[in-house]
């Protein structure tokens, strides 16, 4: 995806949110954990995943079973002492199927979409590369209402990253919260 392409999409999914959350359907949400990079070696650098990652979205219900969900996850840090570092930020738009376990609070979610997702290296020297790509997006969690406006969110996703002519696989697992307005 090109950088036009990108800037579309990320003008688009911040004009959305607000008109996502005032119609009866929208919610947003915020969580944290961990990404664990599934790679030997990005652009040179090698080591492991560090650092917290998170994400922000926002979405629509269309009925209890799906949602359409626009996000902006922070994938962390990739490196090792002596190759430098990498960082890596995605934007994604995932469709949403959430399936009420019987008659609970609890709800599963199962998600697949698209993410586009930019990867950054620094060497030791300083020198800085990026690059970005577009590929799968898909992810599991489980969902506890609290009331009908708050609930507890905990998810683990996988980002297909495409950087320097790999595709390497990032897992992020997170636990946030969720503000619904209906």
């Amino acid at each position: 995806m090109k950088l036009s392409a990108t800037i579309v999409l990320a003008t688009c999914t911040a004009a959305a949110l607000p008109a996502l959350a005032a119609d009866n359907g929208g919610y947003v949400g915020l969580s944290a954990g961990k990404a664990d990079w599934k790679a030997s070696s990005i652009n040179g650098v090698t080591g492991d995943s560090s650092g917290t990652a998170g994400k922000v979205f926002g979405g629509y219900q269309f009925n209890k079973n799906l949602a359409v969900e626009l996000g902006y996850a922070d994938l962390g840090k990739f490196g090792g002492s002596g190759t430098g570092s990498a960082r890596a930020h995605s934007t994604s738009v995932d469709a949403v199927g959430t399936f009420p376990l019987g008659n609970t609070a609890f709800s599963a979610l199962g998600r697949v979409g698209v993410a586009n997702t930019r990867t950054r290296t620094t060497s030791l020297l300083g020198a800085e590369s990026s690059d970005r790509g577009t590929d799968l997006h898909a992810g599991l969690g489980l969902q506890y209402d609290l009331t009908k406006n708050a609930a507890i969110r905990g998810e683990w996703e996988r980002y297909r990253v495409k950087s320097f002519g790999d595709k390497n696989n990032t897992d992020l697992g997170t636990v946030g919260v969720v503000w619904k307005f209906y």
